[in-house]
């Protein structure tokens, strides 16, 4: 600091404290660009509105030391701490609803046509538990990240922050849906849009989650295995149906293991992460 800012800090702090306040103000003011009144007024609503939700017990607080705590992971390990912190919510989703019945995620008895239930509940759970984390202001379903030129991402829920970032991307297979498509329809899908962001946009693609439902014990009665005609998914795969029915989580994820860290490079090895229903287990599996 000069001598003649020093001198100038010396009068200011002789100042009466409303007059050091609104000297504050313009010195802080005047170190940014102008501040858009729309925007103040609309982050001075929201924040009015969630005291009265708060006051109104609509809202839990939570204590600043807890809060703090949560920024200092997530800045520190953004990508991997949102997505712990997804599954602990997850757990936590399923160890609450009672509508998961015997067979639910360890056979195909609720993939079937007119009992077709595991999709859409298990993903009401993920969007409950994505609503749970801290920093999410958004979820969407259903998604269509869409870049033209043949780019189609089409993920089934994305979590947004309070600045309309996507902050976490979220797939669900069920039984019937978890088998050799995953690493074509999900992962090359979003290794395209992400590198779309990165190399249009200069933008950070968001990690992503698929969670597959693969029991690691012999299935619950027949264990399906569909879209084996030439040329679709599972094509060639019909020898391999007791293989798979007697451990379907080993079975796709030796495949998963071998295919996968093909279609990842550099920063987004990181990005994608896997977790597997083992019943009503849920846990992260390995996939280099």
């Amino acid at each position: 600091m000069s001598e003649h800012s020093a001198r100038l800090l010396d009068q200011a702090m002789q100042l009466p404290p409303e007059e050091r306040a609104e000297l504050a103000d313009r010195l802080s003011s005047s170190l940014g660009p102008p501040v858009d009144e729309g925007v103040a007024a609309s982050h001075l609503k929201e924040v009015e509105a969630r005291l009265d939700a708060l006051e109104r017990g609509e809202m839990k607080a939570i204590p600043a030391k807890e809060a703090f705590e949560i920024a200092r992971r997530a800045l520190a390990h953004p990508r991997a701490d949102i997505q712990e912190r997804f599954l602990d919510a997850l757990r936590q989703a399923v160890a609450e609803c009672c509508l998961l019945p015997p067979g639910f995620y360890d056979s195909f008895r609720f993939t079937r046509t007119g009992e077709n239930y595991t999709h859409p509940r298990t993903l009401g759970l993920i969007v409950k538990a994505l609503w749970a984390l801290p920093e999410v202001e958004a979820v969407d379903v259903d998604v269509r990240f869409n870049a033209g030129q043949g780019c189609k991402f089409q993920p089934d829920a994305a979590a947004r922050n309070a600045a309309d970032q996507v902050v976490l991307v979220v797939d669900y297979e069920s039984p019937n849906s978890s088998d050799a498509r995953i690493p074509k329809k999900d992962v090359k899908a979003y290794v395209a849009w992400a590198t779309h962001e990165l190399n249009q946009h200069g933008t950070q693609p968001p990690p992503y989650l698929i969670v597959t439902t693969l029991p690691h014990r012999p299935a619950q009665g027949e264990w399906w295995l569909r879209w084996t005609a030439q040329g679709q998914y599972n094509d060639g795969r019909t020898k391999d149906r007791q293989a798979i029915a007697e451990s379907p989580l080993h079975y796709w994820y030796r495949f998963y293991r071998e295919e996968v860290p093909k279609l990842l490079e550099g920063e987004l090895q990181a990005s994608v992460r896997f977790l597997n229903f083992d019943g009503k287990h849920v846990g992260f599996e390995t996939v280099p």
